[in-house]
């Protein structure tokens, strides 16, 4: 297969990177003003940094005045931010910068690099040239600031609140936040209520009642009022409306041919820039059409090997027909084929409170966890295909919304209602596994769905969007506070959504800390700026009022024979319903009949444990919703709020 010219020669965009921190604290102001008594409570918090990727004996500390600054690096590897001028940086991840030539000598840390950006460009310049997954704070020597900063689709998370004495306290996680001195615990209820609806928590809320996460692509300025205390302002630094030129249209060709040959450069780029020092990189290679494409990229581009992980499940159903060892064999791959049993799975379950800051209710997280301890093994970096589905406009929930174009049918609803579904699974349950109650709803919300205008208005009562994270939200705040953005193909319109709402509360900080927990690096280049404003064309733009990966399709062909992607099937997902009421019944009984969490999130507990019962008789499935109570309880569990 020819290589083009532009794929030999694709460059990353940013150079001098540094070794990824593991999470950063810091506090500004406070009654205490003493600053033995703020380096104590810095080193306090900053223990509460450990879960991320390295255990450095002690953090690094830095006060200035009434600011004190602490970060946990991996292997022991500290930068040292100075105040050299006017701004002093530090940051958790790994920024980029498009640097100008006047920035400093090649080997200055990347911190003095931004810092210096900003003095010569100003903050609009800069953070238009800044990528990468980051949280960071910029002190303003000048001005007397500390601004708080998210990239842009959130991969690395960042909460702050205020203290008992009154000092901002601000951390990687939630963890290292209510370390400080006196910080008392409890349960914000409508955060509780958001998740039990979303899956996650949306930002700015955190199931921590005194403290906000900082949502994707935001920034929040503090300054000292005149009793040392801070007044915060906040506001969206990128949106990803942004990256669309106004109102977008469909494309013909050859504008179609050439915005594919747009996305393929920027992931060679973002591929290149995200894999820089790596050593050993890796990739779960599963059929995930963007997990397929990035390994034909590399395979094509790239001089060293990859290093490829894939499951087998023992059915000969699944097994017998799974590429994913063909195509690693075509593309000269370090393939490694690792069986994967439910057991395995099951045995994570307890886990995860502990991996996350806060609960997350998609049980594909146990696969994910379980890739990683496998990739751990000889690997140092992963190379990701997330966020390449929802960019795309790949996901099921897309192409749903686009087949049905003539609105609800009224029957269809009518006998949702009334269909005796229960009676139906018990009957037809009977020695085996038909399940026709379940299967029957299912068709029957198919063929009730809403049109795509009808579909996205649904949507946009979970996107998140509120004026000012640090305000008390309203009980409706998950719903849109400002004008959604508008184009002429209904699917961008969902797409826009669904990434506003996903990637940065739930799916990016996911995968970010399980990788940190594994000590493993994450390059994810469909987040790369470039090659997400060029998925978002493409989605948007070709596939506009059609379902179907067109676009992923005509890349795939250029790196893979049809024949061989073609054949991918989707790994089967954790089967959650059945493990309820097999090996995990015992420890989610005992959650799901404790009246704490009920008494603590305000909710009735009648309803949760009729759908306990309905679920353990088998007349319906309430897999998910009975995950989702579980997991907010194994979390209360373990913050000893139960």
């Amino acid at each position: 297969m020819a290589r083009s010219p532009e794929r030999r020669q694709a460059k990353p965009l940013g150079i001098g990177l540094d070794p990824a921190p593991t999470g950063l604290v810091a506090v500004l102001g406070g009654a205490a003003g003493d600053e033995d008594a703020m380096r104590a409570a810095l080193l306090r918090m900053a223990a509460g940094l450990s879960g991320r990727a390295g255990d450095p004996p002690q953090p690094l500390v830095r006060i200035d005045r009434r600011l004190g600054l602490a970060a946990r690096h991996s292997h022991g590897d500290h930068s040292h931010p100075a105040l050299s001028g006017r701004y002093l940086v530090l940051f958790d991840g790994r920024p980029r910068l498009a640097e100008g030539r006047d920035l400093g000598p090649p080997d200055m840390p990347m911190e003095g690099r931004i810092a210096r950006a900003l003095e010569l460009w100003g903050w609009e310049t800069t953070l238009s040239r800044l990528d990468g997954a980051f949280a960071a704070l910029v002190w303003d020597d000048a001005e007397r600031r500390l601004t708080l900063l998210r990239d842009r689709f959130g991969q690395r998370p960042l909460y702050w609140g205020a203290a008992p004495d009154g000092a901002l306290i601000l951390g990687s996680t939630l963890r290292a936040v209510t370390g400080y001195p006196g910080f008392s615990v409890a349960l914000d209820r409508e955060a509780a209520s958001a998740y039990l609806n979303c899956g996650w928590v949306p930002s700015p809320r955190s199931l921590i009642a005194a403290l906000r996460s900082l949502p994707a692509g935001w920034r929040a300025d503090f300054t000292l009022d005149a009793q040392g205390l801070p007044i915060p302002d906040a506001r969206p630094w990128f949106t990803l409306d942004s990256l669309l030129p106004g109102r977008i249209s469909l494309l013909k060709e050859p504008e179609e041919t050439q915005a594919i040959d747009a996305l393929e450069r920027a992931l060679l780029t973002g591929m290149e820039a995200g894999l820089q020092g790596a050593a050993a990189p890796g990739i779960v290679l599963s059929p995930a059409p963007q997990s397929l494409l990035l390994a034909g990229l590399y395979g094509a581009s790239a001089g060293r090997k990859l290093r490829s992980l894939s499951f087998s499940f023992g059915d000969p159903r699944l097994d017998g027909d799974d590429p994913t060892a063909e195509i690693a064999g075509h593309l000269g791959l370090d393939h490694r084929v690792e069986p994967l049993s439910a057991q395995a799975l099951i045995d994570l379950v307890v886990d995860l409170p502990v991996l996350f800051d806060e609960p997350l209710a998609d049980p594909a997280a146990l696969a994910t966890l379980y890739a990683a301890m496998i990739l751990r093994q000889g690997c140092d970096m992963v190379l990701t295909g997330v966020g390449g589905d929802l960019l795309l406009g790949l996901r099921p929930l897309h192409h749903e919304a686009l087949r049905v174009k003539t609105g609800v049918s009224p029957s269809a609803r009518r006998w949702l209602g009334l269909a005796p579904f229960g009676w139906m699974n018990t009957i037809s349950s009977q020695g085996r596994s038909l399940r026709l109650g379940d299967n029957w709803r299912a068709s029957l919300k198919e063929r009730a769905a809403p049109s795509p205008r009808m579909w996205l208005e649904e949507k946009r009562r979970l996107w998140r969007t509120v004026d000012r994270p640090m305000a008390e939200a309203a009980p409706g705040f998950l719903y849109p506070g400002r004008a959604p953005f508008q184009a002429e193909a209904p699917l961008a319109e969902l797409i826009l959504a669904d990434a506003a709402s996903e990637l940065g509360d739930s799916t990016l900080p996911q995968i970010d800390r399980i990788a940190a927990a594994q000590r493993l690096g994450l390059a994810a280049p469909f987040l790369e700026m470039e090659a997400a404003r060029a998925s978002l064309m493409l989605s948007g733009r070709i596939m506009g009022q059609r379902s179907g990966g067109l676009a992923m399709q005509r890349l795939l062909d250029r790196v893979l024979p049809t024949r061989m992607w073609g054949r991918a099937k989707a790994w089967p997902m954790p089967v959650i319903g059945d493990w309820l009421r097999g090996p995990l019944r015992g420890w989610a009984e005992e959650l799901i009949r404790s009246d704490r969490l009920t008494d603590l999130a305000g909710l009735d507990p009648e309803p949760l444990r009729a759908a306990w019962e309905e679920h353990l008789r088998g007349q319906r499935d309430w897999g998910r919703e009975l995950w989702t109570h579980v997991q907010l309880a194994a979390w209360c569990r373990r913050w000893g709020l139960d």
